[in-house]
């Protein structure tokens, strides 16, 4: 067994500067290599078998002999495991933010990340074992569809919080300071790229006995025309367009048995989100039962742009009418509006 203690190399090369003001502005390029990752796969996937190279006296490829083609007889194609160190992962990522401390009544953070992590099975960099990647078991790396951007990253995101205090009226008017004073507002804002996830496949023709597989383009389909164009409200019906897949093409000898879905991982851009969370409170002393006092009337507004963000779509490719290239629920709730009143001796 060629077991290999798993590692991961981490660089970074980062500038940063104070800009009038005094804001903090952070500019980076931070990268990681996973190599040796533990990865489990199907080691049972049957081989194609030809009259030059016959397979336990089988000379064609069909889905019914694909238990005589599997190199373990006894045990099925897809359920045999065996866990490696052969998973590997790259990410890239430009990292910007702008920290400004507070002055003026006013503090923020903004931070910019636009980034890339490409592996050979999606999903695997969460850090758990992965129980066999899709489509083609035995060389991940050859099969080019099988590497690709993961499912994990979003390749944009915008984060911003940000705190004011707002202007309060001079003490020599204690009604209006009292009224108008104390009063603040804040934020907390994301606005990100969906994720990017494959079209996936459950191939019970497959001639190598792997049914988690992946679908083919249809003739004259590209990546480019994997998503369907106009408003997001308007596609919730159709995210994806149907027409580009097709099941794998047939390579067996009995005119069912296929071969491997070629659409490339992570070709499917999900629905991006944005979601502003707004804080609006005001603090006011009451020196009541004692100096000190104080009532903090709070109102928080979660979503409060009430933007529609949409999940995923199917993204299961079938052969017969279905879900697929549907939306059917929502990312996040819709404006959700808290108030509280606190009062603190």
């Amino acid at each position: 067994m060629n077991w290999r203690p798993p590692t991961i190399y981490h660089y970074s090369l980062g500038l940063q500067t104070r800009l009038p003001g005094g804001a903090v502005l952070d500019v980076a390029y931070a990268g990681a290599r996973d190599l040796h990752s533990i990865l489990g796969r199907t080691i049972n996937q049957a081989a194609l078998a030809s009259p030059s190279a016959p397979i336990r006296g089988q000379t064609t490829n069909t889905v019914a002999n694909i238990p005589l083609r599997a190199p373990y007889i006894g045990w099925t194609a897809n359920t045999m495991y065996y866990f490696g160190t052969d998973g590997e992962a790259w990410y890239s990522a430009l990292q910007a933010s702008l920290t400004q401390r507070f002055r003026h009544s006013l503090q923020f953070q903004a931070a910019y990340t636009w980034n890339r992590l490409l592996s050979p099975v999606p999903g695997f960099t969460t850090g758990s074992n992965e129980f066999g990647p899709t489509g083609e078991q035995t060389d991940l790396r050859a099969h080019n569809p099988g590497y690709g951007p993961d499912y994990n990253v979003r390749p944009e995101r915008f984060v911003l919080s940000a705190y004011y205090a707002l202007p309060s009226p001079a003490r020599s008017n204690p009604f209006l300071a009292d009224t108008l004073g104390g009063w603040s507002i804040a934020t907390a804002t994301v606005v990100q790229d969906g994720q990017q996830s494959s079209i996936t496949f459950n191939n019970i023709y497959n001639a190598y006995g792997i049914t988690s597989d992946r679908a083919s383009y249809a003739p004259g389909c590209t990546a480019k025309d994997v998503s369907t164009k106009g408003s997001l409200s308007h596609r919730v019906d159709n995210y994806i367009n149907t027409a580009c897949f097709a099941a794998p093409a047939v390579i067996g000898d009995d005119g069912i048995a296929t071969g491997f879905g070629n659409t490339p991982n992570g070709i499917l851009r999900e629905p991006d989100q944005a979601d502003v969370d707004l804080t609006l409170s005001k603090s006011q002393q009451v020196h009541w039962p004692k100096e000190g006092a104080s009532v903090q009337f709070r109102a928080d507004f979660f979503n409060a742009l009430n933007h529609p963000n949409f999940a995923g779509p199917d993204n299961a490719y079938t052969t017969t009418p279905s879900a697929f290239g549907t939306i059917t629920s929502m990312s996040t709730n819709p404006r959700v509006i808290q108030l509280a009143l606190r009062f603190s001796f």
